[in-house]
């Protein structure tokens, strides 16, 4: 029950679709899914604000670096400054790790949130799932990235979350 839409071959592909003809297809792809995810938004660029324009949730995700603390100061910044309800966002903190220099609570003091979700660094799994182009479940069932990803998607998606589990466990 998965569908991905994806630019890859053609990065340049996108610039050809308006912005407008972008926020227009959301409505209508929504008629068909129960979730849409949009990824690889780095930049708040034309096509990106007219997504978040359509979106229910954006989830900031940042590593424990100072760059990337800046980044979502400046993220957060923009979002605040464009009106986007900071209820309708979370903040993941991915491939964490205890003894990371940046910790949490520092992100927290340097940007005024704290994360929403924790993703554990495991590089191995991931790089090992990635190579076998099979799920972290397959691969690593009990690993903490994988509780921790698993977590976040129950929290994020709920029902549809469980569903597909008791779907994968017959």
């Amino acid at each position: 029950g998965l569908y991905v839409l994806s630019q890859v071959g053609d990065i340049d592909g996108l610039t050809r679709l308006s912005p407008h003809r972008l926020r227009a297809s959301i409505p209508k792809l929504r008629r068909h899914f129960d979730v849409l995810i949009v990824d690889g938004a780095r930049d708040f660029t034309e096509h990106t604000l007219a997504v978040l324009d359509e979106v229910g949730e954006v989830l900031l995700v940042l590593t424990e670096d100072v760059p990337a603390v800046r980044g979502l100061a400046a993220r957060l910044g923009l979002l605040d400054r464009l009106g986007f309800d900071p209820t309708r966002r979370r903040i993941v903190l991915n491939r964490h790790r205890s003894r990371s220099r940046v910790k949490p609570r520092a992100i927290v003091e340097a940007v005024g949130v704290c994360a929403n979700y924790l993703v554990a660094n495991d590089f191995p799994a991931v790089h090992r799932s990635l190579d076998e182009g099979r799920t972290l479940l397959e691969v690593a069932r009990r690993a903490r990235v994988t509780r921790d990803i698993e977590k976040m998607t129950h929290d994020l998606f709920g029902e549809l979350a469980s569903d597909s589990q008791a779907r994968r466990k017959r």
